[in-house]
């Protein structure tokens, strides 16, 4: 006897991969390698300084991540060319142009 066909249709499946998001979602581990993070800073950040982190998904005491979230944190983490500055002024006082020094 064939076990697909004495299973009705309308049942879902239960694996893992059913979920819409089950290929979206990123743990610690898998968001430390594409920070270059260690795992133990993501679980710190994720409690102490959530704004240094993409938005996070805590489920069952898992700490879990959308990729579309991350990739977005990352593209705003990168460093844009911008247009050459004028030189910064030195610090204090400016100096008088005609001031001799005596000795």
């Amino acid at each position: 006897m064939n076990d697909a066909a004495s299973k009705p249709a309308d049942i879902p499946s239960t694996s893992k991969t059913s979920s819409p998001l089950a290929g979206e979602l990123l743990d610690v581990i898998q968001l430390a390698e594409l920070a270059h993070m260690s795992d133990w800073t993501i679980r710190c950040n994720a409690t102490r300084a959530p704004h240094r982190l993409p938005p996070v998904l805590r489920i069952g005491g898992r700490l879990l991540c959308r990729r579309k979230d991350v990739d977005a944190w990352l593209e705003s983490k990168l460093e844009r060319p911008t247009e050459p500055q004028a030189p910064k002024r030195g610090r204090g006082r400016p100096r008088k142009q005609g001031r001799r020094v005596t000795g």
